[in-house]
């Protein structure tokens, strides 16, 4: 496409109020975006295309990172790219561990869904372990791994603290009557206060599952 945007974990390091910007940004962007990211609020507001990749193979499924979870819970079929047409200018994507195409925003993830990494997708079970998945678990790839979820629990840490930060000083200016004088600006930090809370939200659910991998997999390297 004439106007393509790749991006490589684009909220990392950005304080709350800098991923607020991006993500407008991005949501106005007319092109196509590829994104790799651990972020999975930021995949499921930008993204409406996720690419499972799995063990080489491709799978398109229409709609946000939520949608896709729906189609993996209820174990439908994913829907053939091209059966439905999307809005005029947003095509988007995200998908785990490969790429992602599509318009306003497309996510990549190369973490998995047990390892609590936004938009990351994992494969079925494996019925039997191949020599290449035994030649993973070696430790030097599970030190690998675990440094890898230590780095990304710290990075969630430190938003949720930000964000926790952040819902007090709305908290604060809601608690002015003079707010209410103005009825959209208190309108707008309403809106952020109920933002900022999903967000903590999904980054407590992300921690959690990023805690219990790191638990797994710590055991596995013993």
């Amino acid at each position: 496409p004439a106007a393509l945007l790749c991006l490589d974990e684009p909220t990392n390091h950005l304080d709350l109020a800098s991923r607020e910007v991006l993500e407008d940004a991005l949501a106005e962007f007319a092109g196509t975006i590829v994104f790799i990211s651990h972020d999975r609020y930021f995949i499921n507001r930008i993204a409406t295309r996720v690419v499972e990749v799995d063990r080489g193979h491709l799978t398109t499924y229409l709609g946000s990172y939520d949608d896709y979870l729906a189609h993996k819970s209820t174990a439908q079929p994913p829907t053939p790219p091209n059966s439905r047409r999307e809005p005029a200018g947003r095509r988007t994507g995200a998908g785990s561990g490969g790429s992602a195409d599509g318009g306003s925003a497309g996510a990549s993830s190369g973490g998995s869904a047990d390892g609590g990494s936004a938009g990351a997708i994992s494969g079925p079970p494996h019925k039997k372990s191949s020599k290449k998945e035994r030649k993973d678990s070696t430790p030097r790839n599970l030190d690998r791994e675990i440094k890898a979820i230590k780095v990304r629990l710290a990075a969630v840490e430190t938003q949720i603290h930000e964000m926790e930060a952040r819902l007090q000083e709305i908290g604060l200016a809601l608690a002015d009557p003079d707010l209410y004088r103005d009825g959209q600006r208190a309108r707008d930090i309403a809106q952020a206060r109920k933002d900022t809370e999903e967000r903590v939200a999904w980054l407590m659910k992300e921690w959690e599952e990023l805690s219990l991998r790191l638990s797994a997999v710590s055991g596995e390297a013993r």
